[in-house]
């Protein structure tokens, strides 16, 4: 198998699932013996990560405006002199900023990424700038390609997982304070609005409020935790 030379994208500066697909991806590419490089924010969370992973990690700032025409210039060179043969960006901003300078230096291959289960936009970002697409699920490829989009030039990618040796349902169960015949719902997620977590409480209080035997166990972090927790706590179904 040939070796190659590939450089993440990532605007984004938070650290969410996307971020975390990224993270693993690289890992186990590099482990497969190819070269692998980040191209980031400076502030972004991942940046400190990768580089306690060991990986190179390139920033360039990637807001509106002034930054796409220094990007463009800037990140042109930059490619032509650091010959990467995949780029693969992950998001509309890095798409525009990242992919369009590596098209204009001759990269071989810019792969654009498409991590949400959302309705598409523009398709500046998945059909002109990039070479390839690649998704997480059918159900993305499928949306994507119902816009008119190329099937030969979508593949899918499921997000990597590493798991961990499996714990005694009886130990997690007693962790939770949970009895063995109870009945539990479970999500994990990072806990932001469109993952529509209150939704989910909202359909279980009338469960929960009912059967003492069932119970909803949510497992996550980010900004929507301390609302949700406060929803909880105001349906009278927070332990």
């Amino acid at each position: 198998m040939r070796k190659l030379s590939i450089l993440f994208a990532e605007a984004a500066t938070s650290y969410g699932g996307q971020e975390r697909y990224v993270h693993r991806l690289m890992l186990e590419l590099r482990a497969k013996g190819h070269k692998v490089e980040m191209l980031c924010q400076p502030q972004a969370q991942l940046r400190q990560l990768l580089e306690q992973d060991g990986f190179v990690v390139h920033t360039v700032r990637m807001k509106k405006g002034m930054d796409f025409w220094r990007n463009l210039f800037r990140l042109r060179k930059f490619f032509k002199t650091h010959h990467y043969d995949v780029v693969n960006t992950a998001s509309r901003i890095d798409s525009v900023q990242v992919g369009i300078p590596a098209r204009l230096a001759g990269v071989p291959l810019v792969v654009r990424s498409r991590h949400l289960a959302r309705p598409i936009g523009s398709l500046l970002t998945y059909k002109w700038i990039p070479h390839r697409l690649i998704t997480v699920s059918e159900f993305v490829r499928k949306q994507i390609t119902d816009r008119g989009i190329d099937p030969d030039h979508v593949d899918i990618a499921p997000p990597a997982v590493n798991l961990p040796d499996p714990l005694p349902p009886q130990k997690l169960r007693a962790e939770l304070g949970l009895q063995p015949d109870d009945l539990i719902v479970g999500s994990i997620a990072v806990l932001r609005r469109p993952k529509g977590m209150d939704t989910l409480i909202d359909a279980m209080v009338p469960l929960m409020s009912t059967n003492s035997k069932v119970h909803l166990v949510i497992v996550g972090d980010g900004g929507e935790m301390q609302r949700l927790q406060e929803q909880a706590k105001q349906s009278g179904v927070s332990q």
